[in-house]
């Protein structure tokens, strides 16, 4: 568990405030992301077959990759992205470390998702009344009949907001667990208090490196290989500057070594 003097110095940060290096994050990325690269598309293409048959089990499929094999793969990542950040030599085996905290990723995981859907519920059930969740409907079932999207107000999509809020608030959630063992729930408050102090910022943040990492598509496909991992590299990167990270697991280090 979190000692309280780590606590106490998150805390300032939640309550002082924090730079946020834009920049010197996506750089930072790119570097890890370079130093292992055939690691991470290793590993990348690993985790597309394994949801991709896990998914195809009716119903505990999707359960699955939800709560157990998708936390756990980016706790992995994380960790990776530690050691190398680190100057240690990190193995294809360290992606699966996230496996030790499966049982709080999983709590995370499904906290997170409760949360965010019932965030929306209020624009879901407009969407239904002005037959917007119909029109989906029909055009899943039956794509060749494609009619016209109906009618609704524009401040109908107001109630989205709240989603997409915390959808970025929570994006340290994982890492907290990971590396100061907080509980679910306190990692979630955790992420969401620090991340909402530079919210739009790391909005941005997010933003960019995501269509960076969709711009693979664009160079035949290929290109997502390179660029999608980045979409899990880049919230560690900010993450492990903000919060001091190495810092303290070297203050840790020293705490055990005084006798």
């Amino acid at each position: 568990m979190i000692n309280e003097q780590k606590r106490a110095k998150l805390q300032e940060l939640i309550d002082q405030g924090y730079d946020f290096k834009f920049g010197e994050y996506m750089t930072n990325a790119f570097g890890i992301l370079q130093k292992k690269l055939g690691l991470f598309i290793g590993f990348f293409l690993l985790y597309i077959i394994v949801t991709s048959v896990v998914g195809s089990i009716p119903f505990i499929g999707q359960i699955a990759n939800s709560l157990v094999i998708g936390p756990a793969a980016f706790a992995g990542i994380f960790i990776v992205c530690n050691r190398i950040d680190r100057g240690e030599d990190a193995r294809f085996e360290d992606f699966f470390k996230g496996f030790d905290y499966v049982s709080n990723l999983a709590i995370a995981a499904l906290l997170t998702s409760a949360i965010a859907l019932a965030s929306v519920a209020p624009m879901v059930y407009f969407a239904w009344q002005y037959g917007l969740v119909d029109w989906y409907y029909n055009l899943i079932v039956d794509p060749m009949s494609f009619s016209a999207v109906p009618d609704i107000p524009f401040w109908i999509f107001i109630f989205i907001l709240p989603g997409i809020y915390l959808s970025v608030a929570y994006s340290w959630v994982y890492p907290f667990i990971v590396f100061y063992k907080l509980p679910a729930w306190e990692a979630m408050e955790m992420s969401r208090q620090l991340i909402t102090k530079k919210w739009f910022t790391y909005f941005g943040y997010s933003l960019v490196m995501g269509i960076i990492a969709v711009s693979g598509v664009l160079l035949f496909g290929i290109g997502v290989i390179f660029t999608i991992p980045l979409i899990a590299i880049a919230p560690y990167t900010a993450f492990a500057d903000v919060t001091e990270l190495n810092s303290e697991m070297e203050d840790d280090i020293t705490d055990h070594l005084i006798v």
